[in-house]
């Protein structure tokens, strides 16, 4: 978390610039660069449930070049059943990593790898999974005035191993892309390309397998994205991307958005978007058995699930102490995933894509600074769906197969600085009833209280689910108990 800059979450379909699978939101977790990062830092936390220790050590070589290099270590114990048992799924893990970042003239250049591994315990004997895995991403970006240039190369590597009756798989990823940002007189243009490989190898089971148990796939996209300002106060921005998967071909990814800013404190927005949720070797290449029986399969027919949405919405800063806003959106889906008996009989069972319908809603956000040492956060969202089966569908599971999702959840964070060194910081969230399977709603708080020793070392005592001893989030026997938990941690520059 100490090199975390800033969490980005973008509501709203994101295909155009992040392609497929972006249907509902993005989270962009940005990572600062070495340079910011030049000081020493050692962190222990230790709880009721957990246990975390991280180092980091970081420095300038010189005025253009930095670095950092990390280690981490991590103990969780296991959650409980809904009958009070242990749920075995206890886990550790260890992870290290380094980030370089340098400059020269117009061009800047960053290079950061990782590499973990852990164990998670199952219930089952001899239930021990392993989890380990490697990263490395390099980028150059050269900046001018009204124009940019970004490459940018990844390579992932992670893997699971599973005991004798689990699915294991080896998996390494291949990314390269490249971006171009140009600013002509009224156009804002952003251009760019992209492939990614992907090669992995599944261990099969006879329970679950997947047919092949090996292959590559490659998915490649082109992307362009203009915002043009059709004067002093109203922009249009328009935008497409096409991205081409070895299982469905060329899909297209349009977005349309219209920003009209009436003041200097308020914007006004509108949108229209698509996205798809591409297939996976689960929907087009699984086999699930009982015993001798097949009682699933993948169909090589699966297509894209799709959704339009339409959003409209404000944002504004009326006043220095008040930041606000809030969205309405409307999804309209198509081709959703359902299960289907066998076209000659009922065994054994294919995904197909016979359900549609729509969602709408509304989301709020806003910031107060209620005093120069209070401020507080609330936040909403509300959804509702209207789903049915296309023509021909079985209607076999019901409607409820294609998620479990609350009509509402709302929180509120109180931020507090108590004298100049004292924070208390507390977060209440309401989420709504579950639908099918039932699920009754549930309030829970988390508090922090903080404490600046000195300007290099802080401490913190941190309360998580205090209004309960344990609760629900998913109805048993899928989900387990999350329990109350207490976590002590200190933090020291040095």
């Amino acid at each position: 978390m100490d090199d975390i800059d800033r969490i980005e979450v973008i509501s709203g379909p994101g295909a155009t610039l992040w392609g497929a699978n972006a249907m509902h939101g993005v989270i962009n977790v940005i990572t600062r660069p070495a340079y910011l990062t030049d000081t020493p830092l050692l962190s222990v936390a230790y709880g009721d449930q957990e246990a975390v220790a991280a180092i980091r050590y970081g420095a300038r070589l010189s005025e253009s070049l930095a670095y950092r290099v990390y280690g981490k270590v991590f103990e969780h114990d296991p959650t409980k059943l809904a009958d009070g048992r242990s749920a075995g799924d206890d886990w550790h893990k260890a992870q290290a990593g380094f980030r370089v970042d340098g400059a020269v003239d117009d061009d800047n250049f960053t290079m950061q790898g990782d590499l973990y591994r852990g164990d998670q315990m199952l219930e089952q004997p001899g239930g021990n999974m392993r989890v380990e895995g490697a990263n490395l991403l390099g980028r150059w970006s050269r900046t001018h005035d009204d124009a940019d240039w970004q490459v940018q190369a990844y390579y992932d590597y992670t893997a699971r191993g599973a005991p004798a009756d689990g699915v294991a798989f080896d998996l390494h990823t291949l990314d390269f892309e490249v971006q171009r940002r140009l600013h002509r007189d009224r156009h804002r243009w952003i251009v760019g390309a992209g492939l990614r490989y992907h090669d992995y190898k599944i261990n099969n089971t006879v329970p679950l397998a997947f047919e092949p148990p090996e292959r590559d796939l490659t998915l490649g996209n082109v992307f362009v994205h203009d915002t043009i300002a059709l004067g002093s106060t109203v922009d249009l921005s328009l935008g497409i991307k096409g991205e081409h998967d070895s299982f469905s071909g060329w899909n297209l990814l349009p977005d349309v958005r219209l920003h009209w800013q009436p003041t200097d404190a308020t914007m006004v927005w509108a949108a229209a978007s698509r996205s798809v949720r591409s297939p996976t070797p689960f929907d087009r290449q699984v086999v699930e058995r009982l015993g001798d029986v097949v009682y699933l399969t993948g169909n090589p027919g699966f297509d894209p699930e799709q959704v339009d949405t339409f959003e409209l919405g404000v944002r504004s800063h009326p006043s220095a102490r008040v930041t606000y806003s809030a969205s309405i959106f409307y999804n309209v889906y198509e081709d959703l995933r359902t299960i289907e008996p066998a076209p000659e009989g009922l065994l054994p069972f294919r995904w197909d894509n016979l359900m549609e319908g729509d969602s709408y809603g509304f989301e709020a956000w806003a910031k107060w600074q209620v005093t120069d040492w209070w401020r507080l956060s609330p936040g909403m969202r509300l959804l509702e769906k209207d789903l049915e089966f296309s023509s021909g569908a079985s209607e076999l599971l019901g409607l409820w197969q294609s998620g479990n999702d609350p009509t509402a959840q709302a929180s509120i964070t109180s931020s507090m600085d108590l004298g100049a060194s004292m924070t208390l910081d507390a977060t209440l969230r309401h989420v709504g009833a579950l639908p099918e399977p039932r699920l009754d709603a549930y309030e829970e708080l988390n508090v922090t209280l903080g404490w600046r020793v000195s300007p290099d070392l802080q401490l913190s005592l941190s309360g998580f689910n205090l209004l309960d001893s344990q609760h629900l989030e998913y109805p048993s026997p899928s989900g387990n108990q999350i329990q109350r938990a207490v976590l002590a941690q200190a933090r020291w520059r040095f």
